[in-house]
């Protein structure tokens, strides 16, 4: 999913609110919060492969086959349901107020942003079109997206390592 796809930002909230997003997203709230499977799990989207979600965590090995047989309901879950109106408002804000935290705090980041913008050719305005190119996705074109993005049946390599 290129930057030149027209549901870029459709895809970038669906993957904030799967697992993007450090304490709101679903894979979080579940994996963690609930059941204490893991101290962190996150989601990416990667541009290497198309649609290629990438999901970390560790885990106790254990416990490993129940975290990844969650891992796939919440994602058959999403893709079965999409996000709520709700999930998708708050993916917005965070998006939209995490940037300038992320990506402009101090000179490394700075540099790295300008040089990626440039990179992917995205000219000198984006940093004032972006919160407008987040907030014109609907919540039917998230539903599109999640289709293409996640799929029902995601196939999981698991790394282990055994700690001792």
């Amino acid at each position: 999913m290129g930057r030149n796809d027209p549901e870029f930002y459709a895809g970038q909230l669906m993957n904030d609110i799967v697992g993007g997003s450090r304490f709101t997203s679903r894979l979080f709230q579940e994996v963690r919060e609930k059941r204490g499977l893991a101290y962190g799990v996150s989601s990416s989207l990667e541009d290497y492969q198309p649609n290629m979600l990438v999901v970390t965590t560790s885990t106790r090995a254990d416990r490993a086959a129940e975290t990844l047989d969650l891992i796939r309901q919440l994602i058959k879950e999403l893709v079965d349901t999409g996000p709520t109106a709700a999930e998708l408002e708050a993916s917005k804000k965070y998006l939209i107020g995490a940037y300038a935290i992320d990506n402009l705090g101090s000179s490394r980041p700075i540099s790295a942003t300008l040089v990626g913008l440039q990179l992917d050719k995205l000219g000198i305005d984006y940093i004032q079109r972006r919160p407008a190119l987040i907030e014109q996705v609907i919540l039917e074109q998230a539903g599109r997206r999640r289709r293409s993005c996640f799929r029902p049946s995601p196939r999981l390599w698991a790394l282990a390592r055994d700690s001792e």
